[in-house]
């Protein structure tokens, strides 16, 4: 159990888009985040994608037997925020932000 920091205001879209933009600064989503932090800070993401792989099990994960192979869920959060900012993807697994990659300008409308 870890204790988190202090609560967030509730997000809110930008009015009359089509494309929902994230009401946080781009730069506030960080490697670490839980997916609580991030849902709460910036919102729902315009698009999530989703997606099971199979990864070998190393040395030291507990009970699972070194070299068999397990199935963990990686998603993929991406937040527009408009023309003038670069799109962030958001790479989330096991309920913790693992890193974020920046794409190019979002949408105008």
């Amino acid at each position: 159990v870890r204790s988190g920091g202090y609560g967030h205001a509730q997000a809110t879209r930008w009015q009359g888009s089509a494309v929902p933009r994230a009401p946080c600064n781009p730069t506030s989503i960080r490697s670490g985040d839980s997916t609580y932090e991030l849902l709460s800070l910036c919102g729902d993401p315009v698009f999530r994608d989703l997606r099971e792989e199979q990864v070998s099990v190393a040395e030291g994960d507990g009970a699972w037997v070194a070299g068999a192979t397990t199935w963990v869920v990686k998603e993929t959060w991406t937040y527009d925020f408009g023309p003038r900012a670069l799109v962030r993807f958001v790479h989330v697994r096991d309920g913790r932000v693992t890193g974020v990659r920046t794409g190019g300008y979002g949408y105008s409308e």
